[in-house]
């Protein structure tokens, strides 16, 4: 994974590129301005950066008859988004690994709740949804978790 100290080495060796390298016709090409390496280094940065986190990050893509694994953790799920390639069955496979009970329900864009798992302390427990298209919620129902963030979206598309 790209760290800071990476970066800057990674900079580094694309400045020296730049300035070695010659054109066809035998002639230094202009080097880049720094403010373009800079970006570049940015952008080598930021692709490192994908970890999961508390708060709930990161994506997961799913077809129908699938299981997708949630952790649930103070206050967050991961991954915070699901896309269901289309209308289905799928199976969430939620396993708790923070210190508190947490549950994972799932509501529809309506705002109707359409079940979930029981609240549980440590370990997994499953439940499986048949979707329709549209958007979903999954959240915590226990206590304030979902307002402090404890909460994902889930997508089924049409095709």
């Amino acid at each position: 994974m790209p760290t800071v100290r990476n970066s800057s080495a990674i900079v580094g060796a694309a400045r020296k590129a730049v300035h070695l390298a010659r054109s066809p016709a035998g002639r230094r090409p202009r080097p880049l301005p720094v403010w373009s390496l800079l970006m570049a280094a940015g952008i080598v940065a930021a692709s490192g950066c994908g970890q999961v986190e508390r708060g709930g990050r990161g994506f997961a893509r799913a077809v129908p008859g699938a299981s997708v694994q949630v952790t649930a953790r103070e206050y967050g799920f991961t991954p915070a988004r699901i896309d269901l390639a289309r209308a289905g069955r799928l199976r969430f496979v939620v396993r708790n690994v923070g210190s508190l009970p947490h549950d994972l329900r799932l509501r529809d864009e309506r705002g109707r709740e359409l079940g979930g798992t029981p609240a549980f302390e440590r370990g997994s427990r499953t439940v499986t949804f048949v979707l329709r298209p549209g958007r979903y919620t999954y959240y915590c129902s226990i206590g304030d978790h979902e307002q402090l963030g404890m909460r994902g979206v889930l997508v089924v598309r049409t095709r």
